[in-house]
């Protein structure tokens, strides 16, 4: 809660002690500093996010979907994300991970998992012809990460009264594309 309303660089220890109704001596038995409490947030919360792209991507193997139905699923989690009790929570993260090494390296791992699952992906899309089998997959699935992570997220919050919803975010995308 305190991390939400004021952000990483905004919270004290105190605020979390009083927050969380605990003594002092209470909270730093269990956590040292502020940077381990976010970490362990982050870390729940990617491998969270992480756990269910992959379980999304791995069902659509079961249906076979096409990329714009791919898109579709993600964004729609992506939106779940955005909107839900965390929102805003991705750029705190983001902005930390900028100047803080070990949420940096944190961050990579899951990320890089996810940009895995989504190369996965590709590949099988590529052996059922959707995809061309000449293109870089590793490119690919960068590009879609950014696409679906941080493009959706972005213009869900800050164009307003212009924020598109996942199945209009997928369907300008696959307009835009074709």
């Amino acid at each position: 809660d305190c991390f939400a309303k004021q952000g990483f660089a905004g919270t004290s220890m105190k605020d979390i002690q009083t927050t969380a109704g605990c003594s002092r001596g209470n909270l730093y038995h269990h956590f040292k500093a502020k940077e381990e409490i976010v970490q362990i947030i982050i870390t729940q919360n990617l491998g969270r996010y992480s756990e269910r792209i992959e379980t999304i991507l791995k069902d659509s193997n079961v249906r076979d979907p096409n990329l714009s139905e791919v898109v579709k699923d993600l964004a729609s989690f992506a939106e779940e994300i955005t909107k839900g009790p965390g929102k805003g929570m991705a750029f705190h993260a983001w902005s930390l991970a900028m100047v803080d090494a070990d949420v940096r390296a944190t961050m990579l791992q899951y990320f890089e998992r996810i940009r895995s699952a989504l190369e996965q992906k590709i590949i099988l899309m590529q052996k059922s012809a959707q995809i061309s089998k000449t293109k870089n997959t590793q490119n690919l699935s960068v590009a879609l990460f950014g696409i679906l992570i941080p493009g959706f997220t972005l213009q869900s919050v800050f164009m307003e009264d212009k924020t598109l919803n996942a199945d209009q975010y997928s369907e300008a995308l696959n307009l835009l594309f074709r």
